[in-house]
């Protein structure tokens, strides 16, 4: 008998363990049964996704999570019961389709909320427009390059503007160039631009071109019965009269940028000066006044310094101040007379004439900065070697030879010395000054019996060209600038 209540209370025990382990398969909650979860699932598809992800944001920022462009993350330990939720960090190219925010209910304990945002992108892409505004009496004729982030360029006139579309949203570096030489970006160049998505952002680069000359001859003339500054096309046609001081201008020079116009004149009390202005003739400026003559003056090739003659110690020597007129300094220093300085194209040396004692003048050339001894040129001491002019390319200098009683322009090599004649004429040939692209070289000649201006090519080929014709007396020809 107590053997079988013993089996009884067995088999009820073991049967009530059965059932405690086995009927409902739902798990039982471990933890506080008043607390569930909520499962974020994004869903994205299209173009340009943000490689950054969003953030799930729950009950008003209570709870921030990461969560991936397609990803899941669940967020526990939340009260049962209804949740905001909401999908932020979205990039302007991407849409979220439904509400966001949105409510989200959890209603039991043991089994997360679930909540899906599909979230659609397009290209994140905008658009840049840059505005070119010009000022100036010279514009540039075929505008400028606009190039952005190096690589992407489009032209832009000089008044114009221009639009880059489809670039990626974010910042992008653009930059204007192909300036003419007399123009400059007033603003900042490069800058960077911030591209918005779907939009068009603006960007406008100021560029100031005041009046230059480019592209012709300048020499000085006394047709009006007074000698004054002109100005040619390179072909002889238009020429344009661009001083009227009734004292003397002579030997203009155009800066390398073309805006400046430099020249020797007598206008300050009869004396011979070094005098700048502006290419339209305003703005003259006495750069060096001092009662000795200071003459002959010449543009380095970048345009901040000027070499020029003058005998303020007694004799003629080459000198060299800052383009305003200040610093002026000593170069060379002897008892002979120097004149006619020219720069080489790399501002390294300058060539000038030499005539020491009752010797007829040669060439020679000095360092620049820290002038040191003359290096000798030419050697011909029955010529006379006279207005040296240095070749765009630095191999050559032309100059006016004075052999057998007569003038013409010769060309020497700077390397070997050789010597070739370039004029052949009776009469006088002089005042040389090569083309911008060394191609040709302009002078003076009297061949037609008068002073006029010509032009030769630079190999000797061909028969020189005659671009002025008038009673009265046209010389010392200088090129300007290429545009």
């Amino acid at each position: 008998m107590i053997v079988r209540r013993l089996q009884l209370v067995v088999l009820v025990t073991l049967l009530l363990s059965s059932l405690a382990c086995g009927g409902d398969d739902t798990a039982q909650p471990n933890g506080n049964e008043s607390q569930g979860a909520i499962e974020i699932t994004t869903n994205t598809s299209g173009q340009d996704p943000d490689p950054d992800g969003y953030n799930c944001s729950l009950d008003g920022g209570a709870v921030n999570r990461a969560i991936g462009v397609n990803d899941s993350e669940t967020v526990s330990g939340l009260a049962l019961g209804d949740h905001s939720v909401e999908l932020t960090g979205v990039r302007e190219n991407c849409t979220v389709s439904g509400a966001n925010p949105r409510t989200v209910n959890i209603q039991l304990p043991n089994r997360p909320a679930i909540v899906n945002f599909d979230v659609t992108c397009t290209a994140n892409v905008g658009n840049l427009e840059v505005i070119a505004v010009t000022s100036g009496g010279t514009p540039d004729s075929d505008g400028y390059t606009i190039t952005v982030d190096g690589t992407t360029t489009q032209q832009v006139s000089a008044n114009g503007n221009t639009t880059f579309s489809n670039l990626t949203a974010g910042s992008h570096t653009v930059e204007l160039s192909a300036l003419a030489v007399n123009c400059t970006a007033q603003d900042v160049n490069p800058r960077n631009i911030d591209v918005t998505y779907g939009a068009t952002e603006q960007t406008t680069f100021n560029i100031d071109c005041p009046s230059a000359l480019f592209d012709g001859i300048t020499f000085h003339s006394d047709r009006n019965s007074n000698w004054d500054l002109w100005f040619m096309n390179a072909d002889g046609s238009n020429p344009v009269r661009l001083t009227t001081h009734p004292e003397m201008d002579w030997n203009a020079i155009v800066s390398p940028n073309g805006t400046r116009v430099l020249f020797t004149s007598q206008r300050f009390g009869g004396n011979w000066e070094v005098v700048v202005m502006n290419a339209d003739g305003t703005s003259v400026q006495n750069l060096t006044n001092d009662p000795a003559a200071d003459r002959a003056a010449i543009w380095s090739p970048d345009g901040s310094k000027i070499a020029f003659r003058t005998d303020r110690d007694g004799n003629n020597e080459i000198w060299v101040m800052n383009a305003d007129g200040s610093s002026p300094i000593r170069l060379t220093f002897n008892d002979a007379d120097d004149s006619g300085p020219t720069w080489s194209p790399d501002g390294s040396k300058i060539a000038f004439s030499r005539a020491v004692g009752e010797g007829f003048p040669q060439l020679y050339y000095v360092p620049y900065p820290g002038g040191g001894n003359p290096t000798q040129l030419t050697f011909d001491a029955n010529d006379q070697d006279l207005g040296p002019a240095w070749s765009p390319d630095g191999e050559e200098i032309a100059f006016t030879k004075r052999r057998d009683g007569n003038f013409d322009v010769w060309v020497l090599d700077v390397s070997t010395l050789d010597l070739r004649r370039l004029t052949y004429a009776s009469e006088y040939d002089g005042f040389p000054h090569w083309s911008p692209d060394g191609s040709m070289i302009t002078f003076a000649s009297e061949r037609d019996g008068n002073r006029e201006i010509y032009v030769v090519n630079a190999d000797g080929s061909g028969s020189p060209t005659r671009l002025t014709n008038n009673a009265y007396y046209d010389q010392w020809p200088k090129w300007t600038p290429e545009r």
